[in-house]
């Protein structure tokens, strides 16, 4: 492993923008890296996801954006997000485990299409990364890079191709999603959402200009993770944000 001991010197967190499509692995690799090397890890989509779903919960329409607004105020009241064992918590009850089902996914990227919505979930976002006592942060999502922290440390923009994003998507689905899906109707779910993540007039998901390519298409997730490591720490020292 790269850099045994490395030493930090800022007081703020390093903050490392992980941005991709949809099943790329964004989640899993990044959450195992940092698991590996101590770092933060925070995953905006879950956010999205939590009041998408507590929006259905009030049968509140994804049109009337008045009152998904309401929903956001209310969650970041009664929301706890635990870095340690990454559960959401709201009201008190651990609801991380209904986030995950297709249809809340769905639902989700229906709301970052909303203007007012993201401006509210943005500074929840933001204080998420920012008030971790950890010196690295590695926040994913769809717009970390451009506009969550467009002057983030490290960028990286995560891919694979659509068919292995869909059969990572089902094996995570087993067991979680109440609704039977087949592979086919992943692909063409997954090429809806990275239409919608893309053509989106707010935020649309981009790879920027300065943000590093990694496609995890054909490695395995052992590999992805010392491949995504080595290169988070790689460009940190070449910021001089890391010394041995």
């Amino acid at each position: 492993m790269l850099f045994q001991g490395v030493g930090f010197f800022m007081v703020e967190p390093i903050i490392v923008a992980v941005d991709g499509t949809a099943g790329s692995g964004k989640s899993s690799i990044c959450s195992r890296a940092c698991d590996e090397k101590s770092w933060v890890y925070v995953n905006t989509g879950i956010l999205y996801r939590a009041v998408a779903y507590l929006a259905g919960e009030k049968n509140i329409s994804f049109t009337d954006e008045t009152a998904l607004l309401k929903v956001v105020e209310d969650f970041n009241i009664h929301f706890i997000w635990k870095h340690e064992t990454r559960r959401l918590f709201y009201q008190g009850h651990d609801i991380s485990s209904k986030l995950m089902s297709e249809t809340t996914g769905q639902q989700a990227s229906q709301l970052a299409k909303l203007k007012r919505v993201r401006q509210a979930l943005l500074p929840i976002q933001r204080n998420l990364a920012l008030s971790c006592k950890k010196k690295v942060v590695v926040m994913e999502g769809r717009d970390i890079g451009t506009v969550v922290f467009p002057k983030a440390s490290v960028k990286v923009f995560m891919t694979a191709s659509i068919e292995n994003r869909a059969k990572r998507r089902l094996e995570q689905l087993k067991g979680e999603d109440s609704k039977v899906v087949t592979l086919d109707q992943l692909i063409h779910q997954m090429k809806e959402r990275d239409q919608e993540d893309t053509k989106r007039g707010v935020a649309p998901l981009v790879e920027t200009e300065d943000s590093i390519k990694f496609d995890t298409s054909s490695k395995s997730q052992n590999d992805c993770v010392k491949d995504f490591i080595e290169l988070v720490e790689k460009k940190l020292l070449e910021l001089k944000l890391l010394f041995n």
